[in-house]
């Protein structure tokens, strides 16, 4: 049975700005040499060189941030997630090895450095955007935070199969 179940991606207008840049720089590259064949840059690659960096870069980089997703689920067995393309199959931790959870409010770039998987001063970090998710606190001391769009939603799943109300 699934609680609760949330899919992220990457969505900020800065983000897809700074991620195109280089692709943009790569595609005009490709241009350059390949269709006006003027060498590109002070020790150009060659065509074939080019070419393949440029499907490399100019292609498959975008496309990875364009694949990329957060999942979260909450199930009878614990608490799954899942942030793709690092894994390629759901992680997850039992409630029997949750010994706290709160709904927290961060600051991505100063508690962990940045939106992704991150090990910050607040413990590892799934994020994709916003500043709001669900911290658990495991038996281990491992702390582990989710972010999450909908993070008081979140917060209820769990506290409800868990059978109480923090």
């Amino acid at each position: 049975m699934i609680a609760y179940h949330e899919v992220q991606r990457f969505k900020q207008t800065w983000f897809w700005l700074l991620i195109l840049v280089a692709p943009i720089m790569v595609w005009f590259g490709m241009i350059r040499q390949l269709v006006w064949g003027r060498p590109f840059g002070n020790h150009p690659l060659s065509d074939t060189g080019m070419l393949i960096f440029g499907l490399a870069l100019g292609i498959g980089f975008p496309l990875f941030f364009l694949s990329s997703s957060l999942t979260t689920e909450v199930r009878s067995e614990g608490i799954f997630y899942r942030y793709f393309p690092f894994h390629l199959s759901f992680k997850s931790f039992p409630y029997s090895e949750i010994t706290h959870l709160e709904v927290i409010t961060f600051h991505p770039l100063r508690d962990f450095g940045g939106w992704g998987l991150k090990l910050g001063r607040l413990g590892m970090s799934y994020t994709v955007y916003g500043n709001q998710g669900v911290r658990f606190v495991l038996r281990s001391g491992k702390v582990i935070v989710i972010g999450s769009q909908k993070p008081r939603e979140f917060h209820q799943a769990v506290t409800q199969i868990l059978g109480i109300n923090i």
